[in-house]
């Protein structure tokens, strides 16, 4: 196990957990950082800090799952393109079907067969992906967007809580911010599904 995260790592949990915690502390000045003291930052209190920030981040991503994902995105069609991608262009869809040497015009018509192809497509590509840097880099900003989307969600009642007399500054601003993460969050994953697909058929058979 490695001792260090990764960019991975970084990208979908630690950032979206940071700015959920000192946004917290700013809205409730009280409240103090477990031993990071201000202006006396060392670097022991500051991975204390980075650690509660990623278990901050995965709290987050559970929240994400959810608000926005699944209440809102998906219902839009804003994310998980992976899906439409494999099944709705015919050229891709006949590589893909001769690489995996099956039919995905059956595979395409049903649900659980679809999830069963993206798994292996997963797989595949995490082992010999032409261009999985680039593919992983991509997840790790889509899920930054949807982590940072879901904390200033869960920041708008907050701040309602501990700041009610700024409400009228501090909610808009979270909103509109929410609102531009789910359309980095839609952007990235647009990208994500494209480069997934290339690196997969461009892979080692």
């Amino acid at each position: 196990m490695s001792a260090t995260f990764n960019a991975f790592e970084y990208l979908a949990y630690i950032i979206p957990g940071a700015v959920l915690l000192y946004a917290v502390l700013w809205l409730s000045p009280a409240l103090k950082a477990p031993l990071v003291e201000e202006k006396k930052i060392d670097l022991g209190s500051f991975g204390i800090f980075v650690i509660l920030a990623f278990v901050a981040g995965l709290l987050v991503q559970a929240v994400a799952h959810y608000v926005p994902d699944r209440w809102v995105m998906r219902p839009l069609g804003l994310v998980h393109r992976t899906d439409a991608l494999i099944c709705g262009q015919d050229e891709i869809k006949k590589a893909i079907g001769g690489k995996l040497k099956q039919d995905m015009d059956t595979t395409c018509g049903s649900e659980n067969s679809r999830q069963a192809v993206l798994r292996r497509i997963f797989a595949d590509e995490q082992l010999a992906g032409a261009y999985h840097n680039r593919v992983e880099l991509f997840e790790g900003r889509y899920y930054l967007g949807l982590g940072l989307a879901a904390a200033l969600i869960a920041l708008i009642p907050i701040s309602i809580i501990l700041r009610p007399e700024k409400r009228l500054i501090i909610v808009p601003v979270l909103v509109i911010a929410a609102i531009l993460s789910m359309e980095r969050t839609s952007y990235f994953d647009r990208i994500y599904a494209r480069e997934l697909i290339q690196s997969f058929l461009a892979g080692q058979p």
